[in-house]
């Protein structure tokens, strides 16, 4: 494959890599002159149909993806009934890779960020109705700057939906699958969160929840198995990162977090302030799969908090706890009585000393994106949170000095004393609009994809430009603008011809010739009558114009109408008068050449008579620029075959007899 050329525009440089789906080759892309990759599908999908209307649909749905987490798909095609994708070439390395390469386990810094920006690359998919369905790291990028872009989009949906069987290439995404996928169930965003938490869990310790001999066998262990707790295996994983993987993992889709946005802000909790941390599940407890913290875990002037404290006396072991059912059930009804007692204490306690009733201990977070950061941060500090002010951002839409975005996000329910980062906004950033003109504008929207301009309204208007072809565009290119604004252009029809066929008008009568033409939007010009051997009285013998030649609606066609044979007249009625075949007569016809109008042309009249040719007009004439029409006059004698040339074009041919 590496030389041959797809879409007449990507040439295969290298193979760089190879799926159980698929090969990945770099690209060189000859319109756009840049490095793509190229996913090619092997021959196993290529050739189940269902799939491949799938695969399509869904890699041109996840097109319509823009993030800067998500790998761009920047086309689909097919080669030799061959499906493929041009992506975004990412220089790095997998997550896979990533992961196998550090040396350790990973820092939980680093695993807080991988995690946060793949949960907002999912966070954007789904709120386009987009399901990824097989997260792992094989799938994740890795630049160099340490940015993560997660791939396959839409393929991975398509591959799931047509295939229901493990096979032995399904192990590796098995591995990641939730419990509802092993049961073939209906999957949602949950699902996806659920890849995210087996992620991050081998992410802390180097190594997936599930493993097993077979696809069937790891299956099983997510539908059935709990998971040994990350930090008996990672004694240094952050406790509040852990909190998050056990819910994630939740087996009871209900309970895991229900979108990518509660999962973010949790990881933000723990970005913003290390010594943070949110409800988990604790392992070590034998009579409940919950464990709520004390209060003092959430005071932050108690320095460390307690909840972070590891212990030790516990030995790592390689097998999941056992959990009892009649445990489960006497922790729930413990649960249960002791949130009765609270709320009778509460009541209690308010109605014998009202004056004593503090405030609530949460607050709903306010939302501050476009005040001034001063605003804002008077703003925050009145209801008692610490501000942090984070690294600016561009924005296009909130001018410099204002709040670009806050973390948490508004709405999240949060201690009055909790610290919140305003991030700055730099402004709006101008770019450069680029040159779409005379670009077709299937072209153009690919150049526009891989800008942040967007292609706004399409106009189309008929045009001496070939169609498909941009004639103008607003903004205009080489002016300045926000480097998100839309483009709107204007696009050729092609030019606009108001061109008709004339029709076979031979052997009508006359009558019906004259209505024929008329009724087509044409015109009769002149009319002349001679005789002829074979074509009755009043019938059409030949027109100035052939059946089949397209010309303007202005044109006007000359036709010849039969006198009969001329035998039919009794010769005691006959009239003295006697035809000389000798006698010269003149002839006007209107010719029509619409492919000449407004040029001077040569017209020239061959007149073949007893088999002899002569050139009887040899002129130059001037086309009509409104008909394309051309009046020639011609002379001769007897009867013969005219034909008409302009330019040397043979223009028609029609049979005429000078002797009336």
């Amino acid at each position: 494959m590496i030389g041959k050329i797809l879409g007449s525009r990507y040439e295969l440089l290298e193979k760089v890599g190879t799926g159980g789906m698929a090969i990945v080759y770099k690209a060189k892309c000859h319109l756009l002159n840049r490095n793509v990759a190229v996913k090619i599908l092997k021959g196993e999908y290529v050739q189940d149909q269902e799939f491949l209307d799938k695969f399509r649909k869904e890699a041109q749905a996840a097109a319509s993806l823009s993030h800067q987490n998500i790998v761009n798909i920047y086309d689909v095609g097919s080669e030799d009934d061959i499906p493929y994708i041009v992506m975004e070439l990412v220089p790095g390395e997998t997550l896979k890779e990533y992961i196998a390469n550090y040396e350790g386990f990973l820092t939980n810094e680093k695993i807080a960020d991988f995690s946060k920006q793949i949960a907002l690359a999912l966070e954007h998919a789904h709120s386009n109705q987009i399901i990824h369905r097989d997260i792992k790291p094989h799938n994740i990028l890795v630049s160099k700057e340490g940015t993560l872009k997660v791939a396959d989009f839409g393929i991975a949906s398509a591959i799931s939906e047509t295939t229901t069987s493990y096979s032995s290439e399904a192990i590796g995404s098995v591995r990641y699958s939730s419990p509802e996928q092993a049961r073939g169930r209906n999957v949602d965003e949950r699902t996806d969160l659920y890849s995210l938490g087996v992620l991050m869990y081998e992410m802390a310790t180097r190594k997936v929840p599930f493993e097993g001999d077979t696809a069937v066998e790891i299956a099983l262990k997510h539908m059935k198995d709990d998971i040994v707790a990350p930090t008996e295996i990672n004694s240094m994983f952050h406790k509040g990162l852990e909190s998050i993987v056990i819910r994630s993992l939740l087996k009871n889709v209900n309970q895991r977090y229900q979108n990518a946005r509660e999962l973010i802000d949790d990881l933000d909790k723990i970005i913003n302030n290390p010594k943070e941390n949110v409800a988990f599940y604790d392992f070590d407890a034998d009579d409940a799969t919950q464990k709520l913290p004390s209060l003092e875990a959430y005071d932050i002037k108690k320095g460390e908090n307690r909840t972070m404290t590891k212990k030790t006396t516990k030995k790592p072991s390689s097998k999941s706890p056992v959990k009892k059912q009649n445990k489960n059930i006497v922790a729930m009804i413990g649960v249960v009585l002791l949130a009765f007692i609270m709320v009778f204490v509460i009541f209690v306690f308010t109605r014998l000393e009202p004056d004593k009733v503090t405030e609530p201990d949460f607050v709903e977070m306010t939302n501050v994106v476009g005040m001034t950061i001063e605003e804002a941060t008077s703003t925050l500090e009145a209801i008692g949170h610490e501000v942090l002010i984070g690294s600016s951002e561009k924005n296009n839409a909130v001018p410099s000095g204002s709040v670009s975005s806050q973390s948490p996000a508004a709405g999240t329910k949060l201690r009055p004393t909790y610290k919140v980062t305003l991030f700055p906004s730099e402004g709006s950033t101008l770019a450069v609009i680029p040159n779409l003109i005379q670009k077709q504008l299937a072209d153009a929207e690919v150049e526009l994809q891989n800008s942040k301009f967007d292609l706004g309204a399409v106009d189309y208007v008929n045009d001496d430009i070939d169609k498909g072809f941009i004639l103008s565009q607003d903004p205009a290119p080489g002016t300045e603008a926000n480097d998100d604004a839309v483009i709107n252009v204007v696009v050729s029809l092609g030019p606009e011809y108001n061109l008709i066929i004339v029709p076979r008008l031979t052997d009508l009568t006359l009558e019906e010739a004259q209505k024929r033409i008329l009724d087509i939007g044409l015109e009769v010009d002149d009319i002349t009558y001679e005789n002829h051997p074979t074509i009755e009285k009043d019938h059409v013998i030949t027109q100035s114009v052939a059946e089949g030649t397209e010309v303007d609606l202005e044109a006007m066609i000359s036709i010849v109408i039969s006198l009969g044979t001329g035998e039919e007249e009794d010769p005691e009625e006959g009239t003295d008068e006697v035809t000389d075949p000798n006698v010269e007569t003149t002839k006007k016809y209107n010719l029509v050449a619409a492919d000449f109008i407004g040029q001077d042309v040569t017209v020239k009249v061959l007149f073949e008579k007893d088999g002899i040719t002569s050139v009887i007009h040899n002129q130059i004439h001037p086309v009509d620029v409104e008909t394309g029409g051309i009046p020639v006059e011609v002379t001769a004698s007897g009867k013969g075959t005219l034909s008409f040339f302009v330019n040397d074009i043979l223009l028609n041919s029609i049979s005429v007899d000078f002797s009336n």
